[in-house]
């Protein structure tokens, strides 16, 4: 009986556990709030959000920090106020974090994987479904 116990044990805990990709996923795609101002949640089929992503998520910036005019150059007409917009969104969801002393920014853990993991599943998964 005791083997048997510990059998099914390996097996249920075999099980895939997805509450934590699942919070992730919330925690980006809900509003922020701070000091009485919202900021939106992300939304990888809103064309402005997935334009951003799409930017910072398979290139250089998965490796290295980047800064304001960095990104702008990847982005048509958005303006540096914009981009500190766009960057102060990005920072309060998780998915930036600024290097002390510095006007640079790297992707946390949490950003390259929900960039990585958002677009994958809209570009192989969502569009060929629905071609």
């Amino acid at each position: 009986m005791k083997t048997e116990n510990y059998r099914y044990l390996e097996f249920i805990s075999s099980f895939d556990d997805h509450s934590g990709g699942a919070a992730k996923l919330e925690k980006v795609s809900q509003p922020v709030k701070e000091n009485g101002r919202s900021y939106k949640g992300l939304n990888f089929f809103e064309a402005e959000d997935l334009h951003v992503l799409e930017v910072l998520g398979p290139g250089e910036f998965c490796a290295f920090d980047m800064q304001n005019r960095d990104v702008r150059s990847h982005l048509e007409g958005v303006s540096s106020a914009a981009m500190s917009r766009i960057f102060k969104r990005l920072s309060l969801h998780g998915l930036i974090c600024r290097q002390k002393g510095s006007l640079k920014y790297f992707l946390t853990e949490l950003g390259k994987s929900v960039i990585v993991a958002g677009l994958h599943v809209r570009n192989q998964v969502i569009i060929p479904a629905l071609h």
